[in-house]
């Protein structure tokens, strides 16, 4: 189990650590151009394939995932 697991038990130096990391993160997200934010949370939080993705945002699967890859 990874050591920022939520599940797991933490002291108030490690809670302060990964609410630092999860800033970070969305920081990151929210730095993102609109169609890769789009495309990016559609398949790692909606867990939709490519040709879903591209459905959603009115592209082709390829369109997709060039839109995911100008969020890497």
């Amino acid at each position: 189990m990874p050591e920022s697991f939520p599940g797991r038990q933490h002291g108030p130096a490690d809670a302060l650590a990964l609410r630092d990391e999860l800033t970070d993160v969305l920081d990151a997200v929210r730095a993102l151009a609109p169609g890769a934010r789009s495309a990016l949370l559609l398949r790692e939080l909606g867990e939709l394939d490519y040709p879903e993705v591209a459905r959603v945002l009115g592209t082709t699967p390829g369109g997709a995932r060039r839109r995911l890859g100008d969020a890497a």
